[in-house]
């Protein structure tokens, strides 16, 4: 593989996610969405799991969008 490694460094068509921020956050976005689908669906009453994903995720989040300034 030429070039650096890493997921930060690949493109995606013509938009680098390290200078989009608005990618991740839709991705955020709709994997909140999802989950609350899935809650709702499946009768799942413990969120426990939820918010431990979702803190990971926005902690995540973070970090690359702190990684660009």
């Amino acid at each position: 593989m030429a070039g650096k490694r890493g997921w930060k460094n690949r493109n995606i068509g013509n938009i680098r996610i390290e200078k989009n921020p608005w990618i991740i956050l839709s991705i955020l976005l709709i994997s909140v969405f999802a989950l609350l689908i899935n809650s709702y669906r499946y009768n799942v009453i413990d969120q426990a799991l939820y918010i431990s994903l979702l803190k990971k995720s926005l902690k995540l989040t973070v970090k690359v969008m702190n990684d660009d300034k």
